[in-house]
């Protein structure tokens, strides 16, 4: 069964390196990403190894507030932008988000009971739609093809906390999805974090009677995603 399973993971894989082997012939349409995370995330990384906290820089006019926004200074893979190309850093956080995406979906799809040629087909349909296509091979924007990747993760969760009785595994996924949640809106654009979560709620109102069951909780997980969220707040503010 492990095996199986190995095979599956390493076929998702392989199919999200083949459709991201264009990204690195795109010529991109909009440079926002380029100017603004990009930007961000290469300065605050080097800085971070210098144990500096940079609240101002003077590389664009007469010095504008930083970090810009959006970037990915909460990320784990911020601290490879001070070690490795620009580019390679890229490729990583987009197939590890590709990968994590498909993964996921996989799983949520297989929670469902969905049949397995259906759930492939999903697959494949998250990847090659209009949405991933301009977000990773037309136009570079990293922020908001975060938030796209980490749908799937966050749906699954929800579908778990929605079919499970026991108490104390409803608190530590409560916990998980909040973690979550704040992890999103620390890494993106404000306004397509707030989208998302818009879809959340509208997947679990469509389990009303177990949403009721689980309000509390759910609760808990917005207050942990608002307390984890502060310092997107303040910079944006």
């Amino acid at each position: 069964m492990n095996e199986i399973i190995k095979f599956k993971k390493t076929i998702i894989a392989v199919f999200c390196l083949i459709y991201l082997f264009p990204f690195y012939y795109g010529q991109f349409e909009n440079f926002e990403g380029w100017n603004t995370a990009l930007f961000s995330n290469k300065i605050f990384a080097e800085n971070l190894l210098k144990f500096e906290y940079t609240t101002w820089i003077h590389n664009i006019g007469f010095g504008v507030p930083f970090p810009l926004n959006p970037n990915q200074i909460f990320h784990p893979i911020i601290i490879l932008f001070a070690f490795l190309n620009i580019d390679i850093v890229i490729f990583i956080f987009y197939f590890s988000h590709s990968f994590l995406g498909c993964l996921y979906l996989f799983y949520l799809a297989r929670d469902l009971k969905i049949k397995k040629i259906i759930i492939y087909t999903c697959i494949i349909t998250f990847l090659g739609c209009s949405t991933t296509a301009d977000w990773v091979l037309l136009k570079f924007l990293p922020s908001e093809f975060f938030v796209w990747s980490m749908t799937p993760i966050l749906l699954f969760y929800c579908n778990k906390i929605l079919n499970i009785d026991e108490k104390n595994k409803i608190i530590r996924l409560s916990i998980i999805i909040g973690l979550m949640m704040g992890f999103v809106i620390l890494n993106s654009h404000p306004p397509f974090a707030i989208n998302l979560f818009i879809l959340l709620f509208i997947f679990l109102c469509f389990n009303y009677g177990n949403f009721f069951r689980i309000f509390k909780y759910l609760l808990l997980s917005f207050c942990i995603a608002l307390l984890i969220s502060l310092p997107k707040f303040y910079m944006i503010i």
